[in-house]
C-alpha cells in the first residue's frame, strides 16, 4: 500500500487508495495519541496531528498491530502554493512517525 505523508499545517499520513472514497472504519481496542485517527478493515487510513509524534507516542504505537504494517511512504511539502514530493521511503508506520518527528516543523 501507499500513503502519503503531509508536512504543512499539521500533519497527516493518508492512505493514498483511499482519498475521495468512503471506507468503512473500525475501532480499535487502544487509543491513539493523535488529533484524528482512522483505520480501516486494510489498516490505518488517516492520521492527522498539529504536533510531531513525541517518542512516547511512538513508542505507545509499538503495542498497535496497524503500526507495524510495511508501506511506501510519499512525503510531501507546501513550496509556494503547491504541494511537492519531497521524499520517499519504504518502512513501518513506527518508521513514519520517527520521519515526521525528525521532519516536521511545528511553527
Amino acid at each position: 500500500m501507499e500513503y502519503f505523508i503531509n508536512l504543512s499545517n499539521g500533519w497527516s499520513i493518508e492512505n493514498k487508495d483511499n482519498i475521495d472514497k468512503e471506507v468503512k472504519l473500525i475501532n480499535l481496542e487502544h487509543d491513539v495519541p493523535f488529533g484524528q485517527f482512522e483505520c480501516d478493515t486494510n489498516g490505518i487510513n488517516w492520521i492527522y496531528d498539529a504536533f510531531a509524534p513525541s517518542d512516547e507516542d511512538i513508542q505507545h504505537c509499538k503495542a498497535i498491530d496497524p503500526f507495524l504494517k510495511n508501506a511506501l511512504f510519499l512525503v510531501h511539502k507546501i513550496k509556494g502554493e503547491r504541494w511537492v514530493k519531497v521524499d520517499e521511503f519504504e518502512g513501518t508506520f513506527i518508521d513514519a512517525l520517527t520521519y515526521i518527528k525528525n521532519n516536521y516543523d511545528e511553527f
